[in-house]
């Protein structure tokens, strides 16, 4: 509703009530899946940026306690570059998702820990932790080593 539609208000609104309505029903095996799409895709249309973080961060919690690793991935992702774009520390940032990381890859969620490790790479680059910052690699990503990997599996 928001992003395609651009029906921002009705967009928000669903979203607010899709909410109230895990909260109510007390709907667990959903609420991280719901925190996630609202904190990600939806509360910045209406509300400052960093307004998403508190639902993300809960969203993680709840996919972590429910079993819904692959959206708490996504949210422990989407929680690393709100903060980025809202301009937190990136000293902070790559705290925050160095854990989150180490997280993701003992859950063994490919897709949310190779977004997490592109985007830790890239914040160490930034810092200045590695010798050629234009490339995404070191620790945390190597491009060189994913790419091939990447186009075998399309």
């Amino acid at each position: 509703m928001c992003g395609v539609v651009q029906d921002i208000d009705s967009g928000y609104s669903f979203g607010r009530l899709s909410l109230k309505l895990v909260e109510l029903l007390d709907i667990k095996d959903i609420k991280c899946k719901t925190l996630q799409v609202f904190g990600g895709f939806i509360i910045h249309w209406k509300e400052h940026f960093k307004e998403t973080l508190p639902i993300l961060i809960d969203a993680y919690q709840s996919g972590m306690e429910m079993g819904d690793f692959e959206y708490a991935g996504y949210s422990a992702f989407e929680n690393g570059y709100h903060s980025y774009f809202i301009g937190h520390e990136l000293t902070e940032i790559e705290q925050k998702i160095s854990n989150y990381s180490k997280a993701i890859s003992q859950i063994r969620r490919e897709r949310p820990f190779n977004w997490i490790a592109i985007f830790l790479q890239a914040v160490r680059n930034l810092l200045g932790h590695e010798e050629n910052p234009t490339l995404l690699s070191g620790d945390a990503y190597n491009e060189e080593l994913a790419l091939p990997l990447a186009i075998e599996n399309k």
